[in-house]
C-alpha cells in the first residue's frame, strides 16, 4: 500500500504538465520526467535552451539538428541508475540514455551550411515489485515487477546561415507494464504499448553574425 500512494503522488506531481497537453495525454506519465539533468536545474524550462546536452533531444528533437552542426559523435548518459525516495521505495529507479552521430555539410563545403543527425534513446522507470492481492482472500496471488519503457529514434536537420534553425522528428516506441492479467474475480489488464510522434523547431538569430555576413563588416558590442 505504501508503494501504491508513493506511486500515486509522483504521478500527482506531473497531472498539471499532463492536463496541460489537453485531453487523452495523461498515460504513460513517465514520459514527463526530464532525463537531462541540467534541465532538471533549469526546473524543466531547456526546450528553447542552446546548450549542449544529448538528453534534451528526448524533449524536444529540434536539438538534433543543432546538436550536429557541432558534434560528429556524442553520448549522454542519466547519472547511474537513480534512486527515487530511497528511504520509501528502495527499488523504485529511473534510467535514461542518449546516443547521437551528426555530421555538418559546412566542414566540406562553405556553401552548404547544412548539419543532419541521428539519434536513438532510451528511457527506462523501474516501478519495482507489486503484490497482486487476492481479494477478500487476505493471501496474495504473487508478486508483479512494474517497469515503463520507451526506446526513441529521432532524425533532425539544422541550417547555419542568417538564422540557426533546426528542425527535428522523434518515433517513440512506448510500452507499459503496470499490473499482470488476472483471471477469476477480476478481469484486469494493466499493460500497453503504443507509438507515438514528436516534431520540434527551435531557430534564434545571432544579431552579430548575421550583421556582418550581410554587411561584410564585423559587428562588435
Amino acid at each position: 500500500m505504501k508503494k501504491l500512494i508513493i506511486l500515486f503522488l509522483i504521478q500527482l506531481g506531473f497531472m498539471s504538465s499532463a492536463l496541460a497537453q489537453g485531453p487523452g495525454s495523461a498515460g504513460v506519465l513517465f514520459l514527463l520526467i526530464q532525463p537531462a539533468p541540467r534541465a532538471n536545474g533549469m526546473a524543466n524550462a531547456s526546450v528553447a535552451s542552446t546548450e549542449s546536452e544529448a538528453l534534451g533531444i528526448v524533449f524536444n528533437p529540434a536539438h538534433l539538428g543543432r546538436l550536429a552542426r557541432e558534434r560528429y559523435l556524442t553520448f549522454d548518459i542519466y547519472p547511474g541508475k537513480t534512486n527515487w525516495l530511497p528511504q520509501l521505495a528502495p527499488d523504485l529507479s529511473y534510467d535514461a540514455k542518449t546516443i547521437l552521430v551528426g555530421y555538418n555539410f559546412k566542414h566540406r563545403n562553405k556553401r552548404i551550411p547544412v548539419s543532419f543527425g541521428v539519434a536513438y534513446s532510451r528511457v527506462f522507470i523501474d516501478l519495482g515489485k507489486q503484490i497482486i492481492p487476492g481479494g477478500l482472500d487476505p493471501t496474495a496471488l504473487g508478486v508483479f515487477h512494474s517497469t515503463e519503457r520507451a526506446n526513441v529514434w529521432s532524425i533532425g536537420v539544422g541550417v547555419d546561415y542568417l538564422v540557426k534553425a533546426s528542425l527535428g522528428l522523434s518515433f517513440k516506441d512506448i510500452e507499459s507494464n503496470l499490473a499482470p492479467q488476472i483471471t477469476g474475480t477480476q478481469q484486469s489488464d494493466g499493460r500497453a504499448s503504443a507509438s507515438a510522434r514528436d516534431f520540434g523547431v527551435l531557430a534564434y538569430l545571432p544579431f552579430d553574425e548575421a550583421f556582418s555576413k550581410l554587411t561584410g563588416k564585423p559587428f562588435e558590442v
